[in-house]
């Protein structure tokens, strides 16, 4: 699964990241970097595309389905799996014309031996940013503003990974992050030629101190390395 995440470069560096990869050029006043630890509830940084050019901006991390009456009360999803999605009518409709990535830089997961839980820190070997595969949906505030929420797309986990956990985040890149942000393509089939996981070469992990486990805790401490 996928629970907490990190952006932790500065926002001038993350600006240059969506200048060189989805060509946009600035960045609203409202989004505040770092972040070292955002859970669910909270906004993570989405990019999707609306038919005519990409564009980026917060999201709230715990999706709402388009049919849900109890927007408020209700349970919200953080993620979902791949393997299930086209065909649940929680997501079908977000498959297919509501597709997003968030952007990160590291996520964190907790590796159980025997019976003890030690939080890892994911991330590039190259340490840059990267891609997670998600949906959107819009429903309505009890005062009628709109909200807008999202969930994390997981597949299973990588043969390097799956030491750690047996999930994780679908992490797109080159043209099949394209496609998947192509909502021309609607067909679930077609789709699903974009869900293609990064090269598990590229991924790189270390254990990082227990204040990561409450996503109160949103400090630099969060990602260094235990020593």
């Amino acid at each position: 699964m996928c629970g907490r995440v990190s952006i932790s470069g500065a926002r001038s560096d993350f600006i240059s990241y969506l200048r060189n990869q989805f060509q946009i050029e600035s960045m609203k006043d409202d989004i505040v970097l770092p972040r070292y630890n955002v859970g669910p509830g909270q906004d993570v940084i989405a990019v999707l595309h609306d038919g005519v050019e990409y564009r980026s901006g917060l999201i709230q991390w715990g999706f709402l389905p388009p049919f849900e009456r109890d927007r408020f009360q209700s349970h919200k999803i953080i993620n979902a799996k791949s393997e299930t999605i086209d065909s649940l009518p929680t997501f079908r409709q977000s498959f297919q014309k509501k597709r997003c990535v968030i952007i990160v830089d590291g996520y964190y997961e907790w590796k159980n031996t025997l019976g003890v839980k030690q939080p890892m820190r994911i991330v590039l070997q190259s340490k840059g940013y990267f891609a997670l595969a998600g949906i959107w949906s819009m429903s309505k505030r009890p005062d009628q503003t709109n909200q807008f929420t999202c969930a994390v797309i997981t597949v299973p986990a990588s043969k390097k990974l799956q030491e750690i956990h047996s999930r994780m985040p679908l992490v797109l890149e080159g043209s099949s992050l394209e496609a998947w942000l192509d909502t021309r393509i609607q067909n679930p089939q077609e789709i699903r030629k974009s869900m293609q996981p990064m090269d598990d070469s590229k991924w790189s992990f270390y254990p990082v101190s227990s204040i990561v486990n409450k996503s109160t805790n949103d400090v630099l401490a969060c990602i260094e390395p235990l020593v």
